[in-house]
């Protein structure tokens, strides 16, 4: 059995450089599975609270959820590493108090779970690009929803939530399962 002779910074298992090949390739298809199940999770949800917001009553919010999908949408997988990896890079490191004011909420939160910096990076621009396509087949399915559905759960006593949860929720959750099959890709 030959050792790898190398270091992985980021390890759900032991593993040390002494470790075996097939230990090596264990511990990065834990790490790969990590970030996907990451990036998928956070993808769909962010992509459908994006696909609601791009069908807002509200024409700043719905422009601004618009513009936002168009353009990460356009923007290749590689260079949204590529711009994340330097931004995250680039931020000084310091005590846990001090990086909450200096990279934000999202950062700490990882950082402070124990996850490193690289896999920081993988899952914001997996989710970063990915919500764009979740959000896109959710507001398409919304688009064509018939409100007449919601207005009449509202009409025979339900609260706008569950009016939400109840009727339209049920309606939606193909696209959002479809969403979360294309953040799998």
């Amino acid at each position: 059995h030959d050792t790898a002779g190398f270091g992985i910074v980021q390890s759900l298992i032991d593993y040390t450089p002494q470790s075996t090949y097939g230990r090596t390739f264990l511990v990065g298809l834990l790490n790969t599975l990590l970030v996907s199940a990451l990036g998928i999770a956070a993808a769909t949800i962010i992509g459908f609270l994006m696909g609601i917001a791009r069908l807002s009553p509200n024409w700043l919010i719905a422009r601004i959820a618009g513009a936002y999908v168009e353009i990460f949408r356009n923007i290749p997988l590689l260079s949204l590493l590529i711009l994340i990896a330097f931004g995250l890079f680039s931020l000084p490191a310091g005590r846990l108090a001090d990086r909450w004011s200096r990279e934000g909420m999202m950062a700490v939160f990882f950082i402070g779970i124990g996850l490193d910096r690289g896999v920081l990076t993988i899952v914001l621009a997996h989710t970063t690009f990915s919500m764009c396509y979740v959000s896109v087949v959710v507001s398409s399915r919304l688009a064509n929803f018939d409100r007449a559905l919601e207005e009449a759960a509202l009409d025979l006593g339900c609260s706008p939530f569950d009016a939400f949860r109840l009727v339209t929720l049920p309606i939606i959750a193909p696209a959002v399962i479809s969403g979360w099959l294309l953040a799998f890709t």
